[in-house]
């Protein structure tokens, strides 16, 4: 049996001799949106109150605009802190964290959307062996890690004598996308009910 590897031209190789490749671009499409989708949700949830939670921070706020306050928030959804850097060591804060629960409900919106994600990979690829399905849910890594890693930079202010900024989510850009995505993956294939998809499920095995 082969392994998965990239042909060089975005694509995967099956993960035998005789399957056809898994897309990388729908997956690098699908994490792209998810993101969106995730920050779009914490704007729901804390637009009226974002500026007030991340003013308990160490740095003054004045100027900070409403969309990057929301954007702390997001990134502290993944478990990332907010850094923020003067002359001294650095301060790490988790807005999210230091709440006490209130906005507990934020912890949600990234295994939410990358389920969703995965899930809609998988279809788009129709994809629907447990395990390609898994491979295409997981694609979304692509999209995602790109999109959450270029916006630690997009998010970042200075505040008084601070540069502040989301922490580069190394961990949970990656982590999160392949856990989550490769689970929508599974769940799509597993509610797949017409007959010729339980017939693909099944000599996919």
């Amino acid at each position: 049996m082969g392994t998965g590897t990239s042909d060089g031209s975005g694509r995967w190789i099956g993960m035998s001799t005789d399957d056809p490749p898994v897309s990388l671009g729908v997956g690098a499409a699908t994490g792209a949106g998810a993101v969106l989708l995730g920050y779009f949700a914490t704007v729901l949830l804390t637009a009226t109150r974002a500026l007030d939670v991340v003013g308990t921070g160490p740095a003054p706020t004045e100027g900070l605009p409403g969309w990057k306050a929301v954007g702390w928030l997001f990134y502290n959804a993944h478990g990332v802190g907010v850094r923020f850097v003067d002359a001294g060591a650095p301060v790490g804060v988790d807005f999210v964290e230091a709440s006490g629960g209130a906005l507990a409900p934020l912890y949600v919106i990234p295994p939410v959307v990358l389920l969703l994600a995965g899930g809609i990979a998988a279809v788009s690829a129709g994809e629907t062996g447990l395990k390609r399905a898994a491979i295409a849910g997981a694609t979304v890594v692509t999209g995602y890690a790109t999109v959450l890693l270029l916006g630690s930079l997009l998010f970042g202010a200075t505040l008084g004598g601070y540069a502040a900024a989301p922490a580069l989510p190394l961990l949970s850009a990656v982590g999160y996308p392949l856990v989550f995505g490769a689970m929508g993956g599974v769940a799509a294939a597993v509610l797949s009910t017409t007959p010729a998809a339980r017939r693909t499920t099944g000599s996919s095995e």
